[in-house]
This record gives structure tokens, C-alpha cells and sequence, in this order.
């Protein structure tokens, strides 16, 4: 192969020297078509008459063979055939939506050889390349109004809750003008979870934008009706007819449609839980997160040296009037089974024992259940997004526990209970379960405080630490409402009022009497 040292001897010899094509050729042992070429190709360069700004270069240069007429000897049309029948199978499974099972180039390469078709991975990789090659796809830069877009995208989140690694969705917003961003952390994504996050952000920002921006995530959009066109989903739909937001959503694999809160999931992300994982609860985490971005928001942008914040106050000029917080939940019906419970997402959740075998009502919020018979609300759980948990409350059991005390000490009520009232029976009702399931009634029936409890208790145990009785608690929390109900007797003038305070007190003070 002749390299650039030759070329240059070959051009000293004919244009210094003055020697003839056919001495150089003897004289290098190269042809005299070679040595021809070279030194023609240079006189061209030298005689064109626009060589003058450029003549110091690319005077020497490697000839280059023309190869795009040379026959194929590996890679014949019926190889191309069966390549062409591979790349057409892929193209039918995109539009069936199995874009993540297409065959690659390995693949087609392995088919072909398990064929008997002797031919090198490089020569069908480079075939297939030159074959779906298209042209690079064209971005046009959009400017946007104020108070016109936001978009909307999840992201995943992984965090230390007390020790144990749990994975979260990160719902993300950000204005398209003043690129201001508001994010909340959710269990799962689903679509009450959606839909709060969009009553967060309303809230927080005061006003409601124009025109909201999804991919074609699951919560948003329900079903595809053709190549283009979307149907919302009806939490989609319900919500946005609410607050008259209209919506907008991309196309299939287009992200860049949304660039902005493609690059802020990745950014606030980055910034807020690269460095710090570790928090007690998920309230914490996104306490944590709003530090993160008040600081974000805030920070001065290069451009037009605004922050967030102060683009988002211009931009509340061109939004929407905001509107109450929007409602949202999703509504269940659930069997009360023997053990008062019903479920949910495979999870337990106590009622009042009375409603043992009856059907009633569920609203799920993203962070709470509400429980109905009927109309009327009958209790309120955290919302718990393990699996097989089980949330008990001790009042719901106390009517069973006095018709069977001995449960009390192993019923998982009582160990799910507040540590306080364990540490009450384990120090001073043990032996007498009756009478402290008989104080655990009036205590969740009157609404009794459990600090109130526990500071009445130690009253006691100053005067007598060793005689603390159920009825000398009652006492002094019945003293205590006594109080109330005198101060409140000065302001209110009414004789029934009256009578019934005096008869309680009455009562009280001969009950108090008989332990002086």
C-alpha cells in the first residue's frame, strides 16, 4: 500500500527533479499507472484557478479506491432477501407495540448462521445500518406563553424509611414558561395518586394553568384509538373539567415533546435525594423535598436573571381563577368478616365489632380510608401500602373485650394500641383486665385525652402509689369535666344546664370522699 512518504517522493522526482514517469516507476518499483495518477491529481490542485486561499492544503492525500462498484462475494441478493424479511417482521412488531422485542443485528446474525449461511456479524451489522438508516430527525425550538403549558411526568425514587429501602413515584410538574417546579413523592402511581398530585399543585400554586402535558402514561390516558388520537382516562376527564384545564399528549416514545419536566424529574431527583435517603416517614421525605424546591425555585436563572418564583408570579396573571380543592377518592364495598375487618388491596382494617358481618362503604384517599354505613361515617385508617397488614383500633373491640377479657393481653389490638395505655395495664391493671377494659370504655367513649389519662394517673401515684383503682382515674377525669361544666354554667344561663352540673358534681364529690 503506498503511503504519504511515497507520494511525496513521487512529486520531488517529476517536479524538482524533472525525471520521467517511467524513471520513477523503475526507480520506486511502482507502476507508471500509480505514479501517473498521483502526480496528474497534484497538477490539478495547482492549476485550479480557487486553489489560491487553500493551496497549502490538501495537496497530498490519500488516494482513495472507489469501491462502490465492486461485487459483493458474501452478502448476495438472497442473504439481502432474508435480512430484508427480518427488518420488515420488526417493523410489523412496532406498530403491534413490541418495540422492546425486535430483533437486533446479533440476532439476525445468529438466525442467518444457524441457516448455514457462512457470513461475518460485521457484514450483516453493516448492511442493516446502511439499510433503516434514516435522516436525523429535526427539533424546532418552541416558545411558550405564560400561563399556558405545564408539564406532568413520573419518576422513580428510592428511600430509607426507617431502616428498610422502599421505592416511591415522584410526581413532577413544571411550568413551561417560567420553568418553575413543584413535585410531591406517592406510593404508588396510580390514579388517585394522579389526581392528588394535581390538587397539590393547584393549591400551592394559587391558580390553574391552561394546558396540562402527559406522555401516554397509564393514569392519563385510558385507551389508543388509531396511530394518534388518545381517549383521557375518567379521572382525567373529571378532573380537568373541574378546573377547565385542557390536556396534550405526546406522541408514542417523544419525549422530547415535553423536555422540560423530562430533564426536571432527572434534576430534582438528582438534587434532593442524591445525598440524603434516609427519613423516619414519607412525610418527612417530602417536607424534605419542599426544602429542596423552595431552594431550586429561587435560585437566579442565566438568561433574563429572574428566579422561578418570580417568572411563576407574572405568569399567575395569564392562569385560571383558582377553584376549591378538588375531592377525590375512589369508592369500594367490602364484607365485614368475624374478626371485624374489612379489606382492601389485601390489607385489614378494624370497624366497631357491632357491624361484625354487615357490608359497608369504602372511600380510598391516597393517604387515608374512610369507612361508611350508609351516609354516616364510622371510622377513619391510615391508609397502609404494605401487604397483608393489618391497621386495628382497641376502641372498635371494646363491647367483645367485656364479654371476653381474657383476649385483651395477646389480641392484636392491644398490641397495636398507644404504648401508654400498655405501660398502664402492664404496671397496675395485670390482675384486674376487667376494670381496666371498663376504664378503656369510658376513656373512648368520653374522648378522653391519653395525656390527659396518663397525667390524672400520676396524680395518683404521688398520693397513693400503691392503690391506683379504676375508680379513682374516673374520679379526677369526671373532676376535670366538672370544671368545664361550671365555667361554662356562668355563660349560660339555662336551669337544665344547671341541674344536671350540680347532680354530677354532687356525685363526684361523695365517689371522691369515700378514698380520703
Amino acid at each position: 500500500m503506498i503511503n504519504m512518504v511515497d507520494i511525496q517522493e513521487i512529486l520531488l522526482l517529476h517536479f524538482r527533479n524533472g525525471e520521467s514517469i517511467s524513471s520513477i516507476s523503475r526507480k520506486l518499483k511502482l507502476s507508471r499507472k500509480t505514479v501517473r495518477r498521483y502526480i496528474q491529481t497534484h497538477k490539478k490542485k495547482i492549476d485550479n484557478p480557487y486553489a489560491d486561499n487553500s493551496i497549502a492544503q490538501g495537496l497530498i492525500q490519500t488516494y482513495r479506491y472507489d469501491s462502490s462498484k465492486r461485487k459483493r462475494i458474501k452478502l448476495t441478493q438472497e442473504i439481502q432477501d432474508k435480512i430484508d424479511y427480518y427488518l420488515s417482521e420488526n417493523e410489523k412488531k412496532r406498530h403491534q407495540g413490541l418495540h422492546k422485542q425486535l430483533l437486533k443485528s446479533i440476532d439476525i446474525h445468529e438466525l442467518l448462521h444457524d441457516e448455514g449461511i457462512d457470513i461475518a456479524y460485521s457484514t450483516v451489522s453493516h448492511y442493516i445500518t446502511t439499510t433503516i438508516r434514516k435522516t436525523k430527525e429535526a427539533f424546532i425550538k418552541q416558545v411558550y406563553p405564560p400561563g399556558y403549558a405545564c408539564e406532568f411526568d413520573w419518576g422513580e425514587v428510592k428511600l430509607n424509611i426507617n431502616g428498610q429501602l422502599m421505592k416511591f413515584q415522584l410526581a413532577v410538574f413544571t411550568n413551561s414558561y417560567s420553568n418553575y417546579r413543584y413535585a410531591r413523592l406517592y406510593n404508588r402511581q396510580d390514579s388517585i395518586c394522579f389526581v392528588d398530585s394535581h390538587i397539590q399543585y393547584f393549591s400551592h400554586v394559587g391558580r390553574v394553568i391552561k394546558e396540562m402535558v402527559y406522555d401516554n402514561m397509564r393514569v392519563a390516558v385510558s385507551k389508543f384509538v388509531g396511530k394518534s388520537h388518545k381517549e383521557p382516562t375518567d379521572a382525567l376527564l373529571e378532573m380537568s373539567h373541574y378546573y377547565n384545564f385542557k390536556w396534550r399528549f405526546c406522541n408514542a416514545r417523544k419525549g422530547n415533546e415535553k423536555g422540560h419536566v423530562e430533564k426536571s424529574v432527572e434534576y430534582v431527583r438528582r438534587k434532593s435525594f442524591a445525598n440524603n435517603i434516609d427519613f423516619i416517614d414519607l412525610k418527612s421525605a417530602n417536607n424534605h423535598l419542599d426544602l429542596i424546591l423552595n431552594k431550586i425555585n429561587n435560585q437566579n436563572r442565566f438568561v433574563n436573571k429572574k428566579t422561578a418564583t418570580e417568572l411563576l408570579e407574572e405568569e399567575k396573571n395569564y392562569m385560571l381563577k383558582a377553584k376549591k380543592a378538588y375531592v377525590y377518592y375512589q369508592t369500594e364495598s367490602s364484607h365485614v368478616d368475624k374478626l371485624s375487618t374489612i379489606k382492601f388491596k389485601q390489607n385489614s382494617y378494624s370497624v366497631p365489632d357491632i357491624y361484625v358481618g354487615k357490608i359497608l362503604s369504602l372511600h380510598v384517599f391516597h393517604d387515608k380510608i374512610e369507612i361508611f354505613d350508609n351516609d354516616r361515617l364510622i371510622c377513619t385508617h391510615q391508609r397502609s401500602y404494605k401487604t397483608h397488614d393489618w391497621q386495628i383500633k382497641l376502641e372498635h373491640y371494646i363491647p367483645t373485650l367485656e364479654i371476653k377479657p381474657g383476649a385483651l393481653h395477646s389480641s392484636m389490638a392491644f398490641k397495636q394500641a398507644d404504648h401508654r395505655l400498655q405501660e398502664l395495664y402492664n404496671m397496675h391493671f395485670k390482675d384486674d383486665t376487667k376494670d381496666f377494659i371498663s376504664l378503656l370504655e369510658y376513656v373512648f367513649t368520653n374522648k378522653v385525652n391519653i395525656s390527659n389519662l396518663c397525667s390524672k394517673v400520676e396524680q395518683i401515684r404521688k398520693l397513693t402509689p400503691n392503690d391506683i383503682s379504676k375508680d379513682k382515674i374516673m374520679v379526677l377525669l369526671e373532676r376535670n369535666d366538672i370544671d368545664l361544666i361550671n365555667n361554662k354554667k356562668h355563660t349560660d344561663s339555662k336551669d337544665e344546664i344547671e341541674e344536671c352540673s350540680q347532680a354530677l358534681l354532687e356525685r363526684t364529690n361523695t365517689l371522691y370522699a369515700n378514698y380520703q
